[in-house]
């Protein structure tokens, strides 16, 4: 047989949704950053709640200290890594006649 403890009481939970905490990061040294940049940009766009997510500088081993801080602020849920495909770098590489 089972008892029930009368100290149970009921609560009210909220819970909700958010977007997803997305950063990516790009290479310090790559001379199309704004280009670069601009594609990440693209990519948020169709996210939703992409007009949040941030874009960080990393030669691949560090991150300056006031990105660092603002990464660990922002929580991310997701850290990408910005890779060039062919397809992005094929315009830039092209000679004209």
């Amino acid at each position: 047989m089972h008892t029930f403890n009368s100290d149970f009481s009921y609560r009210t939970i909220s819970t909700g949704l958010r977007q997803p905490r997305v950063v990516t990061l790009i290479n310090v040294n790559d001379e199309d950053w704004i280009d670069t940049s601009i594609r990440i940009i693209e990519y948020y766009s169709q996210l939703w709640g992409g007009n949040y997510n941030l874009i960080i500088p990393t030669n691949g081993n560090n991150i300056d200290k006031i990105f660092l801080e603002i990464l660990q602020k922002y929580d991310p849920d997701y850290i990408f890594k910005y890779y060039k495909s062919f397809l992005v770098t094929l315009p830039h590489s092209l000679v004209q006649f």
